[in-house]
């Protein structure tokens, strides 16, 4: 199956499946297009897709592409993109309505890339406290910040995924 992730992505894989550049593809193969209305919405149609996969979700900052890159590389799971300023309102549904697969989250970038109340909205959706790690990736920049957090068992959440996913509406 050959999926196109983003417009210029699901553009570049088709013109090359139809110039014949994919070989080993018969011209006719269909290409699934994953292409949201914003980056955002993209990247929540690939989580939505990849779905089987939400053992482990990630955030990063939407407005630059380091901590994305590298977090996707390194969770196998879904990624997820959301504004610097705060979680995302359809990143939050897409938490609150999957909290009980969602093994782990990491938010990429910590508070450089993304402010606290990103950080503060997603923990009642999983019912989690963070774990913070600081990874050092270049000398002489500031650590980069991965801020980990690993879900209570569902009995010992506190009934706050409603609120807080209401909340960011």
């Amino acid at each position: 199956q050959l999926v196109g992730v983003g417009g210029p992505g699901y553009k570049a894989i088709t013109q090359a499946l139809a110039s014949g550049q994919l070989s080993n593809w018969p011209k006719t193969t269909p290409v699934e297009e994953l292409v949201g209305s914003n980056a955002e919405e993209t990247a929540l149609d690939l989580a939505r897709f990849n779905q089987p996969g939400l053992s482990s979700i990630g955030i990063a900052t939407v407005s630059d592409w380091h901590d994305a890159l590298a977090g996707g590389a390194s969770i196998g799971g879904v990624l997820l993109l959301t504004p610097s300023t705060g979680l995302y309102a359809n990143d939050a549904d897409f938490i609150a309505k999957n909290s009980p697969e969602i093994g782990e989250v990491d938010v990429f970038g910590g508070t450089a890339a993304l402010s606290d109340t990103v950080i503060t909205d997603t923990e009642p959706l999983i019912g989690s406290s963070k774990v913070v790690d600081y990874l050092q990736v270049t000398p002489g920049n500031v650590p980069p910040v991965l801020i980990h957090a690993v879900p209570q068992p569902a009995a010992a959440r506190p009934n706050t995924r409603q609120r807080a996913a209401s909340r960011l509406r």
